[in-house]
């Protein structure tokens, strides 16, 4: 295989990721613009060097590293020949680079940059798993949606003060989660409607009262309310919603209010 046709091959698998990284450099959120700048400085940085060293080897690695990208293109990963020798420490290096950084996304997917709590996401993982052992030992599962109601902004120390307040009244069991720009979820194992109403009415009462944070708490319980983790919060959430217009601060989920959401 001559030179520039070993050259075509490592463009083709260079500025696809050189485009990616400025992508997310470009547009992404700023808690992921340092992950495309990582991606960017391997793609202009790294591989170069790895072209450069392999520029120096002999034929023979020009060869079977030519052999091992055609078959890993053409998807024959059972016919792929060895990596050559000489850069096998490089490749183990740089993949071991990207699996880092595909685990430090997928972490940030699942938690909230400003309170380091679950996100929605990471919080709906974590209720079916819930929701499961629920179902299978026929257990009770509440889930409470508290929304910071008002015009007022609140800023990332308010959200952060607002998100340690929360946990304070969640048992080890509990998890708490933010969900949304101004809206907390909190899971409830084990607990019935009326243990949720309870623990409901006092976080409003008490929010209201020390830190005059206007809220809405709406309360979800399974299997009354719902039959699976997604509409079990989603119930929470209406339940919430729904107080806005009666101006209560806590509420119940009811098929009345999902007739009006």
């Amino acid at each position: 295989m001559t030179n520039l046709r070993m050259l075509a091959l490592f463009s083709s698998a260079i500025v696809p990721a050189v485009l990616s990284a400025i992508v997310v450099v470009a547009i992404a959120p700023i808690s992921l613009k340092w992950l495309g700048a990582v991606c960017l400085v391997c793609s202009l940085v790294v591989f170069p060097a790895l072209w450069i060293r392999w520029a120096t080897e002999d034929r023979s690695s020009w060869s079977q590293l030519g052999a091992w990208l055609t078959a890993l293109a053409q998807g024959n990963s059972g016919s792929m020949p060895r990596v050559p020798a000489p850069i096998q420490p490089a490749i183990a290096e740089v993949s071991d680079a990207f699996a880092l950084q595909a685990e430090r996304i997928s972490h940030l997917a699942l938690v909230d940059s400003t309170t380091g709590l679950l996100s929605r996401n990471g919080f709906v993982r974590r209720l079916r798993d819930e929701h499961e052992r629920a179902t299978r030992f026929n257990r009770s599962l509440a889930v409470l949606s508290l929304t910071v109601t008002g015009d007022g902004l609140i800023d990332s120390a308010g959200t952060q003060s607002l998100g340690h307040r929360l946990a304070s009244y969640a048992r080890h069991v509990d998890l708490l989660a933010r969900v949304g720009e101004r809206r907390f979820a909190l899971m409830l194992p084990e607990t019935h409607l009326v243990g949720a109403q309870e623990l409901a009415r006092r976080l409003a009462s008490d929010l209201a009262r020390d830190q005059s944070l206007p809220v809405a708490v709406g309360v979800a319980v399974f299997p009354e309310h719902a039959g699976n983790a997604e509409r079990l919060l989603r119930c929470a959430e209406i339940a919430a919603e729904s107080t806005l217009d009666s101006g209560a601060s806590v509420g119940t989920f009811s098929e009345t209010a999902l007739d009006d959401a």
